[in-house]
């Protein structure tokens, strides 16, 4: 556990003795009142373990605070934590909480630094702070800069947002804050797949449906064919091949088997063949 040491100017409260002494109404209530504003800051803060209040000194007031934070990457702590604290002052007009905030210090190696926000070398949708030497920022402290899911690297001085790379995703996005949105070479993939397949369905179905063979005869067919047999009964030859095949079904005697309807109907029969 990492304890982070910082002071808190409280630029609204008067300095009495009683804030001295830790078993006294005024400082139970002021400590509730800063403890409470420093949780609604850190709340989302990784590995954060709570704020406990060492004391209060005069100067307006200073508030002696310790955030405890589990974490690995201690080199980088006090300013970082620090950093979430200056932008929720900024961002709320210098009010965290019901606490009205004058200033916010960090302790490093021994010595106090006050932490403020600055400009210089930093990207304008974001926040930096300087602790007397470089302007940087952090991710804990831009916990909005990058956009539709991205993750947020420290990049002394500034921030890198790692786009999702999920490649099973209607959406796909790019730019510094993953900010710019287009589909996806999975979903687009995936609409050519759907189409081909609605293609070869189609052409399956046409194919089936095509009709196969000759279609049938009408009435009028049947009727000439009929006429066609009788011409070969009285020595006419008959040179349709559909002809031929009712003639070999007219008997030896030179009569048409069957009436006008079976002779249309043997006729209909051998279209298809």
């Amino acid at each position: 556990m990492t304890v982070v040491e910082m002071e808190v100017t409280l630029s609204s409260v008067t300095f009495t003795a009683d804030l001295q002494d830790s078993s006294t109404e005024a400082f139970q209530t002021l400590s509730a009142q800063v403890i409470a504003a420093m949780d609604s800051v850190y709340l989302d803060y990784p590995g954060f373990g709570g704020v406990t209040v060492q004391g209060f000194r005069p100067g307006s007031v200073i508030a002696d605070i310790d955030v405890l934070i589990d974490s690995q990457e201690e080199a980088e702590m006090p300013l970082a934590v620090a950093s979430v604290l200056q932008t929720a002052v900024t961002n709320g007009n210098g009010m965290v909480g019901e606490v009205e905030v004058g200033g916010v210090a960090v302790r490093e190696n021994g010595v106090t630094v006050e932490v403020v926000v600055c400009s210089a070398s930093c990207h304008d949708d974001m926040t930096c702070v300087t602790s007397g030497e470089e302007c940087r920022s952090f991710c804990t402290s831009n916990t909005e800069y990058c956009l539709n899911g991205g993750t947020c690297q420290d990049r002394n001085p500034v921030l890198e947002c790692r786009c999702p790379s999920d490649v099973a995703t209607v959406y796909q996005y790019s730019g510094p804050r993953c900010q710019n949105e287009g589909l996806s070479v999975f979903f687009i993939a995936m609409i050519a797949g759907a189409c081909a397949l609605v293609f070869i369905v189609a052409v399956g179905l046409a194919v089936q449906c095509w009709p196969r063979g000759k279609p049938k005869t009408s009435n009028g067919d049947a009727q000439a064919v009929l006429e066609s047999a009788e011409s070969k009964q009285n020595g006419v030859p008959m040179e349709n091949k559909g002809i031929d095949n009712v003639a070999a079904n007219i008997q030896d005697n030179g009569t048409v088997a069957g009436s006008e309807k079976a002779v249309a109907q043997q006729y209909e029969e051998d279209s298809w063949l």
